[in-house]
Formats: structure tokens, sequence, C-alpha cells
């Protein structure tokens, strides 16, 4: 019984380790984690953890056009069925979701 349960525990640990790494790479800066974080708590109810978006009309961040002042406009006044972050949200926060998001980007420059 001991066994089974630490190797259901180290599964676990296993699948939780792989999925948090699927979009971070090991040498994201504290920026682009901690605006993942922010993104994750914020932003992925309606974009997805992937960014492909779909909900309430949500678009797809990875094939975005705006630049990083396009994407912190919008994620300050919000568009559409998004709500404005710019009262939940400070500037250095809203920097690291911008900077998150541009690393969604399936066209990398």
């Amino acid at each position: 019984m001991v066994l089974r349960k630490l190797a259901l525990f180290s599964c676990v640990l296993i699948l939780v380790s792989c999925s948090s790494n699927e979009t971070r790479n090991d040498d994201s800066s504290p920026e682009i984690i901690n605006g993942e974080n922010l993104y994750d708590s914020n932003c992925a109810t309606c974009h997805l953890v992937t960014g492909e978006g779909g909900i309430s009309g949500a678009k797809d961040l990875r094939i975005t056009k705006l630049d990083s002042v396009g994407i912190k406009r919008m994620v300050q006044n919000g568009k559409n069925a998004m709500m404005p972050f710019k009262e939940m949200l400070s500037d250095e926060e809203i920097d690291a979701v911008v900077a998150y998001v541009q690393t969604l980007s399936i066209h990398k420059k």
C-alpha cells in the first residue's frame, strides 16, 4: 500500500513538472515567470493556457500582430468582452504579462 502511494505520488510529480515546463523555458527571466503566473490567473480562462483563445471571442495570442505597446494597451483598456486590467494590475505586472504573451507567438522572430 505504501509503495503504491509512493508510486502514485512520483507520477503526479513527474506530470506536474512536465506540464509546468511545457510553455516555460528554463532560461526564462523572473519577469516572464511572473507574467506567466499573472496570465494564468487573469487571462487563461478566455485565452486558454496556450494562448489560442476562443472563449467569449478571445483572440489567438499566438498569432497577434500587435507589438508590445499594442498588447499593453489592450491589457490596460480591454476590448469587447475583455475587461480592462489597468485598475487590477500594476504597470509592472502588465509589462510582465506583455512579456509573457510575446513568448506565446508561433511566429518567433
